[in-house]
């Protein structure tokens, strides 16, 4: 696997000083159902919405937008970014488009003909239709989906056309934010169990709790891994990012477990992160069923 490159390295850590200035250790249940505490304006006046423009060679990689999107997930910020960028990337109708934009992709939970739109409920997004020459258009009548406030999503009576190239990316990027989600799940649940005392020790010292902080590291390393080796396998891409994904779900349900009847309360917010990590599982099963050859 190769390595980020310099431009894609110093991009994470400039987008990691902004997130920590502006999310830092926030519960996500503190605004993921309210305003996001970054505005998408403020990402386009510092130009990160233009940064995966350029695919040529002096642009950005697919390694490097990873290492990006691996930062971006860790706060789980509730706005557009990765599909504007994907789409940015691959459609001068998305470059031309004076807002964010989206895709409507199939998933296993919509109907027949139908496609989930990652941030559809936003009034200033638009959807690709194609990426063969396509337009941008605005969210026709839909269906809200609630299921991850999060990602915002709706439901559309059509999907986008989607070539190889920017399905795979956005496969592989959407895996990237898992494992970044996952990073964050591990380091809440450490930081939680050195905290919670019972029978007067932190239940982070019992035996149990550390067999499962331990899986829980384990899998969020082989989440990271995956993200990276989808990035660099394009035969295998939706594959590899699928499982990137799952371990990262894996390492929600044992974020959940270690916090034991807390981890269920809508005030501690994990679910928030579980139901955005199903929903991209789920995102990127579809993208992978219109691609299997």
């Amino acid at each position: 696997m190769t390595e980020a490159t310099d431009m894609g390295t110093a991009a994470a850590e400039g987008l990691r000083e902004i997130l920590e200035k502006n999310v830092g250790s926030r519960n996500i249940a503190t605004f993921a159902e309210t305003e996001s505490p970054v505005s998408w304006d403020a990402l386009v006046r510092a130009g990160w919405v233009e940064i995966a423009d350029d695919s040529g060679e002096d642009g950005l990689s697919l390694r490097d937008l990873v290492e990006v999107v691996r930062v971006w997930g860790a706060f789980c910020v509730p706005l557009p970014l990765v599909p504007t960028l994907v789409t940015r990337r691959h459609s001068a109708a998305a470059r031309e488009f004076d807002g964010p934009v989206t895709l409507s992709v199939p998933t296993p939970q919509t109907t027949a003909g139908w496609g989930a739109v990652p941030f559809g409920q936003r009034t200033d997004i638009g959807v690709l239709d194609s990426f063969d020459g396509g337009t941008v258009v605005p969210v026709p009548e839909s269906s809200v989906v609630n299921f991850a406030p999060t990602l915002g999503a709706a439901e559309i009576p059509w999907t986008t056309t989607t070539t190889d190239a920017p399905a795979r990316e956005l496969a592989v990027l959407w895996a990237a934010e898992a494992a970044g989600i996952a990073r964050t799940l591990v380091t809440i649940s450490v930081e939680y169990t050195r905290d919670r005392q019972q029978f007067g020790k932190p239940i982070g010292s019992f035996q149990a709790v550390k067999h499962i902080l331990a899986d829980a590291h384990i899998a969020a390393e082989q989440s990271d891994t995956s993200a990276l080796w989808a990035a660099a396998d394009q035969a295998r891409a939706f594959e590899v990012s699928a499982h990137a994904i799952e371990q990262a779900v894996d390492v929600a349900e044992r974020a959940i477990q270690v916090h034991g009847g807390m981890g269920f309360t809508w005030e501690m917010g994990l679910h928030f992160y579980l139901r955005h990590l199903l929903t991209l599982r789920d995102l990127v099963a579809g993208l992978a069923e219109s691609h299997r050859s």
